[in-house]
């Protein structure tokens, strides 16, 4: 299952919900990069591969105090077109982040 998922990788889209459905889960509560499983300090988190929906963004607290995450979902069709997109390209590095296959990252 999975190897058929790395070769050809598909987002799943939310056809059924409205084109402005907005959903937050999450608690400030929970402090992810307190806790040792074992494996010593987390470095970041992520949603995992069910809940990957096209167009989702998960925005979460960083390692670093003040700092955030965004996990981005998009479909390749998606990201091809940003990856074209000369004046995105303008504000964007693309520059592979360590155990992270694909990643873009935008200057704020």
């Amino acid at each position: 299952m999975y190897e058929n998922w790395m070769n050809d990788p598909e987002v799943p889209k939310l056809g059924d919900l409205p084109s402005n459905y907005f959903m937050l889960n999450g608690s400030p509560q929970f402090d992810f990069y307190k806790y040792d499983f074992g494996w010593g300090q987390p470095i970041a988190h992520r949603s995992g591969v069910g809940n990957m929906l096209d167009g989702k963004i998960t925005v979460s607290p960083g390692l670093e105090e003040g700092s955030m995450i965004l996990e981005i979902c998009l479909s390749s069709e998606t990201i091809q077109a940003l990856e074209e997109d000369i004046i995105f390209g303008e504000f964007v590095n693309t520059t592979p982040i360590v155990g992270v296959e694909r990643t873009i990252r935008v200057r704020i």
